[in-house]
């Protein structure tokens, strides 16, 4: 298969993923609630309960969060409360799975992920 056979969500607007994103690859660490992750640990923030409903969303609001080093995500699920009870899973990108944007200080960055690829079966619970 290739990746034109994975579409993008129908939501994404033309500018998502933006042009400087890059394709997906390498270990990468995620903020779950489910054991092992779901489908549904892979959803943009856009579809996340806690973001606002706007119509000024960037396009980082149709990604997901995820981050290269585990000590900033476990960082990330200590300082915010609505995240303590979230297990940390593990995983390999690939190219197949999407696009991602530049990592920034604290190893965080942005996944915009193509559909049904089955980006949970790529990952498992570490902590």
């Amino acid at each position: 298969m290739s990746f034109d056979d994975y579409s993008w969500p129908k939501d994404f607007p033309n500018n998502v993923p933006p042009n400087d994103a890059t394709d997906a690859n390498g270990i990468a660490f995620r903020l779950v609630k489910d054991n092992p992750p779901s489908d549904l640990d892979f959803v943009g923030h856009n579809k996340e309960p806690h973001k606002k409903k706007s119509k000024k969303l960037k396009p980082a609001d149709y990604g997901t969060s995820m981050f290269r080093d585990i000590s900033n995500v476990e960082f990330a699920r200590s300082s915010f409360k609505a995240q303590r009870n979230k297990k940390i899973a593990e995983g390999e990108l690939i190219p197949m799975h999407g696009k991602i944007s530049k990592v920034n200080h604290n190893s965080h960055f942005e996944a915009w992920l193509r559909e049904e690829t089955g980006i949970e079966d790529c990952f498992r619970v570490v902590k």
